[in-house]
């Protein structure tokens, strides 16, 4: 409120003195004005009827056009004594006269005409204006002076004026601005008062109480959009440490059991080592899940360790190709590379492999012995997107499962991912990787049939 009465002030003050300053300027010009016609109509006389005396030419110039006491005219010879006057029309004795300065008669007798502002002749201020007329064997000097009496007491009404009705209007703004602005911010304050309410165990307020279709409104639902967001990004984070604990527990649990078997009698060292071994395996899960966490963190993370590097994306789906040709001969499934097109990304070629890797593995893992999984990298012409196809032939995907492939941990077959050494986090990764390089992941599957994986990645310019 501070600063809205302070802006006010300064406005209404510049608005009075600019107004105050204007109407003087424009009122010393009219007088200026009309000094300047008498002058000519002075002038144009005393050369036309130079046979009269000069008195009685400049008498009669200004006896109808000039109210008496308002304008006062004094004639000075040219070259007398500096406080002669010859005669002097609707003023005062020679002491109350027009003063004239050394400058405004050595202007005049030079030949150049010049207005000066005197001090108070019959109690006011007059404006003079002091020039030069010769006549048939004389010259004069002729002053031509109005008082300034009327202007002073316009400006003193307009400054009484201002002084009366600007802290009037601007009580009245005060007032209207207050009540304006304490009902404007009465939304914003109950937001503020439901911020204060929200609590990070409890995200699921809103501001309901605000509908407005102006900015206010807008800020509420905005407001309202954030929360939702940071709601469910505090759900999901709920749910993946849950589930990680989860994960993580399991090959524990069973390590765990394992050594505590073994350790309740004797064993034959054979009985041992399959114990180590198992524990091993168990040991090898704890770790590809925790390098799957710590691929996403990095993923995730704002200060990304992605780089802006140039990556051949053929070169890295070969690279991917051979680290997964050998398992799947393993598991009977023939990996095919149809159209394998020169494409160029940018980004970081590890976790691109990553990617790949993890969908022809995926599309190994699913499938059936004699079953292939084919991988084709296209560009069409004059397109800047690439798309990476690796399709399989395997048990294909539930229609209901299909929202929910790509969240973390998610399995759409629990025991059958845990046998195959599925952590639930591979596709997961598929999906963060393809952001992170501004580009997307879609499915396409039927149950019994296979499944195509689409990704598509904008390539570098």
């Amino acid at each position: 409120m501070t600063w809205y009465v302070g802006t006010v002030v300064v406005v209404m003050a510049a608005f009075s003195l600019l107004l105050y300053l204007s109407l003087r300027r424009s009122l010393l010009a009219s007088t200026d004005e009309a000094l300047r016609n008498t002058a000519q109509d002075i002038t144009t006389a005393l050369i036309e009827e130079h046979d009269e005396a000069v008195g009685v030419i400049v008498s009669e110039c200004i006896t109808d056009k000039h109210h008496a006491g308002q304008v006062q005219v004094l004639v000075r010879p040219a070259f007398g004594p500096p406080d002669q006057i010859l005669a002097v029309f609707t003023g005062e004795p020679a002491a109350e006269s027009l003063p004239l300065t050394a400058a405004a008669r050595g202007g005049a007798l030079r030949g150049s005409a010049s207005f000066e502002t005197s001090g108070p002749v019959r109690g006011s201020a007059w404006r003079t204006l002091t020039f030069a007329v010769r006549d048939v064997g004389a010259q004069y000097i002729i002053q031509v002076g109005m008082s300034l009496k009327p202007v002073t007491e316009t400006l003193r009404r307009l400054a009484v004026t201002l002084l009366v009705s600007v802290p009037l209007l601007l009580a009245v703004l005060t007032l209207f601005g207050y009540f304006f602005i304490r009902g404007a911010f009465q939304p914003v304050r109950r937001m503020v008062a439901t911020v204060h309410s929200i609590r990070a165990d409890d995200l699921s307020r809103r501001v309901t109480d605000v509908e407005s279709p102006d900015e206010i409104g807008e800020l509420a639902a905005t407001f309202n959009a954030m929360l939702g967001r940071i709601e469910r990004a505090f759900d999901e984070v709920r749910q993946f440490s849950s589930d990680a604990a989860h994960e993580l527990k399991t090959p524990l649990t069973a390590l765990r059991g394992e050594m505590e078997v073994a350790l309740r009698k004797e064993r034959e060292p054979a009985e041992y080592r399959a114990v180590l071994a198992s524990g091993l395996e168990e040991a090898a899960k704890l770790e590809r899940i925790i390098d799957d966490l710590l691929l996403l963190a990095r993923t995730d993370a704002p200060s990304s360790t992605l780089m802006n590097e140039p990556v051949a994306l053929d070169e890295v789906v070969l690279e991917a190709h051979e680290e997964t040709c050998m398992q799947a001969e393993r598991m009977g499934v023939s990996l095919i590379l149809n159209k394998l097109d020169q494409v160029g990304i940018k980004g970081n070629a590890m976790l691109v492999r990553r990617l790949l890797v993890n969908l022809i593995d995926n599309g190994v893992k699913y499938n059936r012995p004699g079953g292939n999984v084919s991988v084709t990298l296209g560009l069409e012409p004059g397109d800047n997107e690439a798309r990476l196809v690796v399709e399989d032939t395997g048990i294909g995907i539930p229609a209901e499962s299909l929202p929910h492939l790509f969240d973390r941990f998610y399995r759409v077959d629990k025991a059958r991912s845990r046998d195959v050494g599925g952590t639930g986090l591979g596709l997961a990764i598929v999906k963060r990787v393809a952001e992170a390089h501004g580009g997307m992941v879609t499915v396409e599957s039927k149950p019994g049939k296979g499944s195509r994986f689409t990704v598509v990645l904008p390539v570098a310019d």
